[in-house]
C-alpha cells in the first residue's frame, strides 16, 4: 500500500510539471491588465523613487515580472499589487477596477489623494484593501459593500469623512478593519455588529459617538478593540465579560462615565486594557486580580476612588497607571511582588501611610511616580535597591527623614525629584555618586549642612534646585555650581556665595606682625610682582613671534575641562570639508567632527556677517550660550574666536530634525504620542529660557520644527538659540526682530492648519 501511495505521489508531481510547462501563453485579459496598471501610472504625478519606471508593455503582453505585480502562474492574471512607501503622489481612479482577478491590494504609505474609487468593487476576489497612510478625502464608497470575499480592510491614516456605509454588513468574512487617525462621524456598531469572524477593529482618532450599545458584545472572537480618542459616551455595559478572547483593549480619551464593570475580570487572555482620560466613577473592581495575562492597565485621568486592589496575581503586569484619580488608603505591599513591572504612575491621588518596604522587589522598575498624594513616613533605604530606576518622582508629600545613602546604587537614575516634602539631614556626598542624573530637584524641604562638592563630579546634571531648605556655607566654586540661575539656590538664608551676589564671611584672627615680618612679608610681595611682570613680558614677546593660531575651544569631556585649538578642530572635521557636512543655515555650515578622544561633536562654523567686526559681541554670546544647560536645549560646548575662525562647539544629536521626521513618508516612528512628546519636550526648552533662566535675555527667534533636534530615544532639543541684549551687535538684533516678525505672520497664516491638526 505504502509503495503504491508513493506512486501516486510522483505520478501527481510529474503531471504538474508538465501542465506548466504547457500553461497557456498570455491571454487578452492578462493584456488588459498590463492596460489597466498603466492606466493606473498615468495618472500619477509624481514618482519620486522611480517605482514604476519598469512597468512598461513588452512583446510578452503580460505585467507579470513589473516590480510590485504577482500573477496567477497559469493565467497570467494580476493577483496581487503592493507598492508601499514609495511616495507616489496622484489619483487614484477607476483603472484599477478592472483587475478582476486581484486579491490583495496595498497602496499605503503614499500620497494618494483624492476620493476612493467605488470601482473597486468590481475586484470580487479581493481579500486585503490597504489603502492606508495617504490622503484621500470624502467619504468611503458605499458600492465597496459587493466585496463579499474581504477579510481585512486598513483605511487608516486618511482624511476621510462620513459615516461607515450600513453595505459593510455584507461583509461576512471580514476579521480586520482598521479606520483610524481619520474625520468620520456617526457610529458605526449596527454596521458591524452582524460580522461575527470579526477579530481586530481599530476606529482611534475620529469623531465617532454614541454609546457602546449591547449588540456590540455579541462578537465573540473579537481579539483587539481600539476606540481611543472619539466621543463615545454612556456607561460601559455589563455583557463586555463575553468577549473572553479579548486581548487589546483600548477606550481612552472618550467621555465614558459610570462605572467599570466588574465582568472585565472574565476577559482572562487581556492583555492591555487602557480606560484613561474618561468620567468614570466608582471603585476599581477586585476582579483584576483574576487577570493572569494584563502587560499594560492604565486607568489615568478619571475619578475613580477607594484603595489600590491586589493586583499580585498578575505577575505580567509591566505598566501600571492609575495617576490622576481620587484613591485613597495606602499603597499595597503586595506591588512589590511584581517583578515585571517597569513603569508604576500613582501621583495626583489622595494615597496615604508610608512607602512599603517591599517595593524593594521590583527589580525591573524603570520610572516610579507618586507625586502629588499624602504618603508619610521616611524613604525606605531599600529603594536603592530598585537599581532598575531611571526616573523617581515622590514630590509633593509629606515624607520626613533624610535622604537615603543607598541612592547612590541606583546606577541608571536620570531624574530624582524629592521636592515639597520635609525630608532633613544633609544632602548625602553618595548622590555624586549617581553618574547619570541630569535632573535633581530638593527645593522646598528642610534640608541642613552645605551642598556637596562631590555634586559636581555629575557630568550629565543639567538641572539642580535647592531652594527654599536650611543650608548654609558656601555655595562649591565649582564650574557647575556656579552655571545654576540664583533660583536654584534662594531661600537659604545661611547660604552664600558669587551666585547669590552674597559674599561669604572669612573668619580671620588678627595678628600683629613685628617689624620683621613687615620686611619679609614687603620681599615676598615685591619677588612675585617681578615674577609676573617677567613671566608676562615673555609670553606677549612669544606670542608675537610665533606664526601658528593661537585660539582655543574650551570643553568638557566627562566632566573634564580640555582644550582644542583651532588646528585640533580643522582635523577634527578633515579640514572642514563638504563630506562633513550635516547643516547649512543662512550665516553658518555645521560640520560634524570626531576628536581624538573619538568623541563626537557637531562645530558650527560662522560666516563672517554674523557678528561682522563686533568680535567682543560674538565672545560675550558664546560665554552666556556655554552656561545655558536645559535636558532640551542643545548643550553649547565651547566657542573659537580668532582672526581667521569663529565657531561653536555643540553637543551631537544623531538623529536629525523634527522636521525631517514629520515629512518623511517612509518613517514611521512619530506615533501621536511621541510627537506629544516632542512638542513637550519643546515647551520645557522654552519655559527655562524664558522663566529660570536668570541671566541675560535669551530667546530663539525662529523656533520650527527643523530647529528641533532628536536623539536616538527622540528626545527634542532645541537649537540656535541666540542672546539679545546690550552685547548683541546690530546685525544680531535686526535679525533677531526681523525673524521674529516673520514667525508672528507665519502663526496667523497658519492658524487655520494647526486647529484643523489638533483635531
Amino acid at each position: 500500500m505504502a509503495a503504491e501511495m508513493r506512486l501516486l505521489f510522483w505520478v501527481a508531481l510529474f503531471l504538474l510539471m508538465m501542465l506548466a510547462l504547457v500553461q497557456a501563453p498570455p491571454t487578452a485579459d492578462s493584456r488588459k491588465d498590463a492596460e489597466a496598471l498603466l492606466g493606473f501610472k498615468s495618472k500619477l504625478s509624481q514618482d519620486p523613487m522611480n517605482a514604476l519606471g519598469n512597468w512598461q508593455l513588452t512583446s510578452d503582453g503580460h505585467p507579470c515580472f513589473w516590480p510590485g505585480v504577482h500573477c496567477n502562474i497559469l493565467t497570467y492574471r494580476v493577483k496581487e499589487l503592493e507598492v508601499t512607501g514609495k511616495k507616489l503622489q496622484g489619483v487614484l481612479t477607476t483603472d484599477l477596477g478592472f483587475l478582476t482577478f486581484l486579491t490583495f491590494l496595498n497602496l499605503s504609505g503614499n500620497y494618494l489623494s483624492g476620493v476612493m474609487p467605488a470601482a473597486l468593487n468590481n475586484c470580487g476576489e479581493l481579500t486585503t484593501l490597504d489603502l492606508s497612510h495617504n490622503l484621500f478625502s470624502d467619504t468611503i464608497p458605499f458600492q465597496w459593500g459587493t466585496l463579499t470575499k474581504l477579510v481585512s480592510l486598513n483605511l487608516t491614516g486618511n482624511r476621510l469623512i462620513g459615516s461607515v456605509p450600513y453595505t459593510f454588513m455584507n461583509w461576512r468574512e471580514l476579521t480586520h478593519i482598521l479606520i483610524g487617525e481619520n474625520l468620520l462621524t456617526g457610529t458605526f456598531f449596527r454596521q458591524l455588529s452582524t460580522i461575527n469572524s470579526l477579530q481586530y477593529i481599530d476606529v482611534h482618532s475620529n469623531m465617532f459617538t454614541g454609546t457602546l450599545v449591547p449588540d456590540y458584545f455579541t462578537l465573540l472572537n473579537l481579539e483587539v478593540v481600539i476606540f481611543y480618542s472619539n466621543n463615545f459616551w454612556g456607561q460601559m455595559t455589563m455583557t463586555i465579560g463575553a468577549w473572553t478572547k479579548l486581548q487589546w483593549l483600548d477606550l481612552s480619551g472618550n467621555s465614558l462615565s459610570g462605572y467599570i464593570p466588574p465582568e472585565i475580570g472574565g476577559c482572562t487572555q487581556l492583555n492591555y486594557f487602557k480606560l484613561s482620560s474618561n468620567e468614570l466613577g466608582g471603585t476599581i473592581p477586585s476582579s483584576f486580580g483574576n487577570l493572569k495575562k494584563p502587560s499594560i492597565l492604565n486607568l489615568h485621568g478619571n475619578s475613580l476612588n477607594g484603595s489600590i486592589p491586589d493586583l499580585s496575581g498578575s505577575s505580567s503586569l509591566q505598566e501600571l497607571r492609575l495617576s490622576r484619580n481620587k484613591l485613597n488608603g495606602s499603597i499595597p505591599k503586595k506591588l512589590g511582588g511584581l517583578t515585571n513591572l517597569t513603569y508604576l504612575y500613582l501621583f495626583r491621588n489622595n494615597l496615604e501611610g508610608s512607602l512599603p518596604l517591599e517595593l524593594r522587589g521590583m527589580v525591573s522598575l524603570q520610572v516610579m511616580d507618586l507625586s502629588f498624594n499624602r504618603i508619610t513616613g521616611d524613604i525606605p533605604a531599600t529603594l536603592g535597591e530598585c537599581t532598575s530606576l531611571e526616573f523617581m518622582d515622590i514630590s509633593q508629600n509629606i515624607l520626613e527623614g533624610s535622604i537615603p545613602v543607598t541612592f547612590s546604587k541606583l546606577t541608571n537614575l536620570q531624574v530624582l525629584n524629592l521636592s515639597s516634602n520635609k525630608l532633613t539631614g544633609s544632602i548625602p556626598n553618595e548622590l555624586g555618586q549617581i553618574y547619570s542624573l541630569e535632573y535633581l530637584d530638593l527645593s522646598t524641604n528642610q534640608l541642613s549642612g552645605t551642598i556637596p562638592i562631590s555634586l559636581d563630579d555629575l557630568p550629565k546634571l543639567a538641572y539642580f534646585n535647592a531652594s527654599d531648605n536650611q543650608l548654609s556655607g558656601a555655595i562649591p566654586d565649582s564650574p557647575l555650581m556656579q552655571d545654576f540661575p540664583v533660583s536654584t539656590f534662594v531661600d537659604n538664608p545661611s547660604l552664600c556665595g558669587p551666585v547669590l551676589n552674597k559674599p561669604c564671611a572669612v573668619a580671620t584672627t588678627p595678628k600683629k606682625l613685628g617689624q620683621g615680618g613687615v620686611i619679609a612679608a614687603a620681599c615676598v610681595l615685591i619677588f612675585v610682582t617681578l615674577l609676573i611682570a617677567g613671566a608676562s613680558w615673555w609670553l606677549c614677546c612669544k606670542y608675537k613671534s610665533s606664526s601658528f593660531l593661537r585660539e582655543f575651544i574650551t570643553v568638557s569631556s566627562a566632566g573634564q575641562p580640555s582644550r582644542f585649538t583651532g588646528k585640533d578642530l580643522r582635523a577634527a572635521t578633515q579640514a572642514f570639508s563638504d563630506g562633513n557636512i550635516i547643516g547649512v543655515g543662512g550665516l553658518c555650515t555645521v560640520y560634524k567632527a570626531i576628536l581624538t578622544d573619538d568623541s563626537i561633536v557637531a562645530v558650527k562654523k560662522l560666516r563672517p556677517d554674523y557678528f561682522k567686526d563686533d568680535r567682543g559681541s560674538l565672545i560675550a554670546e558664546c560665554k552666556i550660550l556655554e552656561r545655558v544647560r536645559h535636558p532640551n536645549l542643545v548643550r553649547v560646548l565651547g566657542s573659537c574666536c580668532s582672526k581667521d575662525l569663529s565657531a561653536l562647539l555643540l553637543e551631537f544629536i544623531p538623529n536629525g530634525n523634527f522636521d525631517k521626521h514629520l515629512h518623511d513618508a517612509e518613517s514611521s516612528q512619530l506615533s501621536w504620542s511621541r510627537r506629544l512628546d516632542i512638542i513637550l519636550g519643546v515647551a520645557q526648552g522654552l519655559a527655562y529660557l524664558h522663566r529660570d533662566w536668570q541671566g541675560d535675555s535669551v530667546v530663539h527667534c525662529d523656533l520650527k520644527s527643523s530647529s528641533v533636534l532628536l536623539d536616538e530615544d527622540f528626545k527634542p532639543h532645541i537649537t540656535d538659540i541666540r542672546i539679545v541684549n546690550s552685547t548683541t551687535s546690530n546685525i544680531s538684533k535686526d535679525l533677531a526682530l526681523s525673524t521674529i516678525s516673520h514667525s508672528l505672520d507665519t502663526c496667523h497664516q497658519d492658524k487655520q492648519n494647526i486647529l484643523y491638526h489638533r483635531q
